[in-house]
């Protein structure tokens, strides 16, 4: 179990939750969530590779798209939240 992630979790709770929470309260939520397999969303970066015939590699994952035309807001493989893919 990732005690960092559940600091940050329960942080982000007490500190933008709408209504008053106990920073306990937060902790308990904040647990729950992460053994419910809630977790932060993984960024990545599209790498473009080749010359001739360009392709995408997810900096995650190393998941490599077959053409830069397959440019995607998310990682097909991993998930990750993408950005780039600037030659």
């Amino acid at each position: 179990m990732s005690k960092e992630q559940i600091e940050e979790m329960t942080r982000e709770i007490f500190d933008n939750f709408n209504c008053r929470v106990y920073e306990d309260e937060a902790e308990q939520i904040a647990m729950h969530l992460y053994l419910a397999g809630y977790r932060k969303q993984s960024e990545g970066e599209w790498k473009v590779n080749g010359v001739y015939f360009k392709t995408l590699n997810c900096s995650v994952c190393d998941y490599t798209a077959n053409s830069i035309y397959e440019k995607t807001n998310y990682c097909p493989n991993c998930g990750a939240k993408m950005k780039g893919g600037k030659e």
